[in-house]
């Protein structure tokens, strides 16, 4: 709301975030310049929702076709740093024993996550790009990832992550079969993420937040709030019987919180 109330010349004159300076043709990071960056990161910590695109700039010296390349080499500089802390930020949580949830990252920052990490890390409201090719699921290779380090993926029911057309609890079924398929039995959870009813009845606040009209949200129609688990549980019985319908709706995530949770 603080910042959806200023335009952007006033965001620009209130710079919250600082510049960094470069050595004249240089694109390395000065100690200078690591300081700022870290005054940012604690900025960026607060506001969370904030996107922030990097830019290197150059004066007008030189071909057009050298200043770009020293402005990405600039820009790219900054982004390693800023990606540095969070790996720093990453390893601090694995001391806490806290677990990494990937499923609001873009896909560099899963493969990043699935690099840095020593621990298990988890997707906990995710489905499957195979099945419904949205931005937000998760590929195969990111699956096998999740399920390599010893984490859990558990399947969005959100309808426009589930089905391009009409999404039904057998669609969202199918998310839990290939989820299984690729990173097995034990690996597969539900993740029901029931924005529908977080927006009419747990935070109505967050409600009028959002960017669109929810009754123009896509939701499948029996499984939109906790009282329609019963609708799943008893179609997820019928397809994949008791015991992987059990392990699917609450074994295997808690099973790995058990081990995982200190």
């Amino acid at each position: 709301e603080l910042f959806m109330a200023m335009t952007l010349d006033e965001l620009n004159a209130a710079a919250p975030l600082l510049p960094v300076f470069f050595n004249y043709d240089e694109s390395e990071l000065l100690p200078a310049g690591q300081t700022t960056l870290q005054q940012n990161a604690e900025w960026m910590r607060r506001w969370t929702s904030t996107r922030v695109r990097v830019e290197g700039h150059c004066d007008e010296r030189g071909t057009n076709e050298y200043n770009l390349a020293l402005g990405d080499a600039r820009a790219a500089a900054v982004r390693d740093y800023l990606i540095s802390l969070g790996v720093e930020a990453v390893a601090e949580m694995e001391r806490l024993g806290m677990v990494v949830d990937i499923s609001h990252l873009s896909a560099a920052g899963v493969d990043h996550i699935a690099e840095v990490t020593t621990a298990s890390f988890v997707a906990t409201h995710s489905s499957c790009r195979a099945l419904c090719d949205h931005p937000r699921n998760l590929t195969d290779s990111q699956i096998g990832l999740v399920a390599a380090s010893g984490g859990f993926v558990a399947v969005n029911a959100f309808g426009s992550f589930v089905s391009e057309t009409a999404p039904t609890i057998d669609a969202f079924i199918d998310h839990l079969e290939h989820a299984a398929a690729v990173a097995g039995e034990d690996r597969v959870a539900v993740g029901a993420d029931f924005i529908d009813d977080l927006v009419r009845t747990v935070d109505p606040i967050l409600g009028r937040q959002l960017l669109v009209d929810s009754a123009d949200l896509s939701f499948i129609e029996d499984l939109k709030a906790p009282a329609d688990f019963v609708n799943l549980s008893e179609r997820l019985i019928e397809r994949c019987g008791r015991g992987r319908a059990a392990r699917f709706a609450s074994t295997n995530m808690l099973d790995f919180f058990r081990a995982n949770l200190r």
